[in-house]
């Protein structure tokens, strides 16, 4: 009999700096992305299985960031290993999201191949939000100037004063002269 175990599928997924997964959630630019590709060989057999993931774009490759001897060449990063039935291998690599990409969305998918099937992985997606204008600053609300010295008015009432006054004394005086 022939054992054709199904295969399983390879898991992509994408975490920030902490580890916690952000696949589908906002990203900013200036972010580290950390992609992950699991492959769980389910063939019954030992196998060698090659995964390659392209640099998504919008983003830069962190430099020496794959791990379990990944090469990154030509926008991609290929991992190979012979992968013992059974046995589940994953690898890790970051991107840093490029400055000013603003109103698009990071898209990334891995391709595995263990010499029998190719099978890419599950996509993981980030929108990056559109760039928000800046918030002209509000000016505080000033009273308007006084356009007439305080001082300027206590004049102008006591002459008012002094000229009533004159007024009334030069009417009696004439009322004496009478």
């Amino acid at each position: 009999p022939t054992n054709n175990p199904t295969p399983k599928k390879p898991v992509k997924d994408v975490v920030n700096e902490s580890g916690t997964t952000i696949n589908g959630k906002a990203v900013k630019p200036g972010d580290i992305l950390t992609y992950t590709v699991s492959y769980t060989n389910t063939t019954g057999e030992d196998r060698d299985v090659t995964i390659k993931d392209k640099i998504p774009e919008y983003t830069t490759y962190v430099e020496n960031s794959a791990d379990n001897n990944g090469k990154y060449t030509n926008g991609e990063v290929v991992w190979t290993k012979r992968v013992a039935k059974g046995e589940t291998w994953t690898v890790t690599f970051k991107v840093k999201v490029n400055e000013e990409t603003y109103g698009k969305e990071i898209k990334n998918i891995a391709r595995t191949s263990d010499g029998v099937l190719d099978i890419d992985t599950n996509p993981t997606t980030n929108p990056v939000p559109p760039k928000t204008p800046p918030v002209p600053p509000t000016t505080p609300k000033t009273p308007l100037p006084k356009t007439g010295n305080e001082a300027t008015n206590g004049v102008y009432a006591g002459l008012a004063t002094l000229l009533a006054g004159l007024g009334l004394a030069l009417r009696r005086k004439r009322k004496d002269e009478e």
